[in-house]
């Protein structure tokens, strides 16, 4: 946030002065931003572990008292925020373009985020300063319609893709009646009440007309 220039009225009285000097110092500070993302990085630590850091720019531009246009200027590297319990978490990195939220730690939080553990700041002095921010989610109605996506509705819940969805796990367990618009492929065995499709026989053969029996 750009400084603000002194104005004739805000050393008019004692009470403009103090207005004038706090403006002054809170201007220095920068508490939440409404940001672009202009890069993301590839980070890898010393450790071997990657993640990924966001260069975003504010879109809020200072002003001076003479209503000039300051521009803002790139915050680098900075951190975001993942939806995450433990072991389990919603990957949806951001991607260059969007616009959302930043809001900007206290303090200086750069050793905690390059250990991952509990840490003095490594500058006690540094307050409210933007290379402090986390970006945290974009903001809907600056974005684009998502492609892509899971919605939840008062009758039901969408999940809709342009793509394939893949689902990887051992076993899937399905509650309820399954309705297929296309074809159904299987690499291993389908089974309908213990009869398996690629393998079971029919009983009551004879040649001519007749039907024959149930599958087992």
């Amino acid at each position: 946030m750009a400084k603000i220039n002194q104005k004739p009225q805000d050393v008019s009285c004692e009470g403009n002065s103090l207005s004038f000097a706090l403006r002054q110092m809170i201007g220095q500070f920068a508490f939440i931003e409404i940001v672009q993302v202009e890069n993301v990085n590839e980070i890898t630590r010393s450790d071997g572990k990657t993640y990924k850091t966001l260069d975003v720019k504010p879109l809020l531009h200072g002003v001076t008292a003479d209503n000039e246009i300051i521009d803002n200027e790139t915050i680098y590297g900075i951190h975001y925020l993942r939806l995450q319990r433990g072991s389990s978490g919603v990957i949806m990195d951001p991607e260059v373009g969007d616009i959302g939220l930043a809001a900007v730690c206290d303090r200086d939080v750069s050793n905690i985020l390059n250990t991952g553990k509990s840490a003095a700041p490594a500058r006690p002095n540094q307050l409210h300063n933007a290379s402090n921010a986390i970006y945290l989610t974009g903001i809907a109605s600056l974005n684009g319609d998502p492609k892509q996506y899971v919605r939840f509705l008062p009758d039901g819940i969408d999940i809709v893709s342009p793509l394939v969805v893949n689902i990887n796990a051992p076993s899937v367990a399905v509650t309820g009646d399954v309705t297929v618009d296309g074809d159904v492929t299987a690499t291993g065995e389908v089974k309908a009440k213990g009869i398996a499709l690629s393998s079971h026989v029919h009983g009551g053969v004879e040649s001519g007309g007749s039907t024959t029996s149930g599958p087992e």
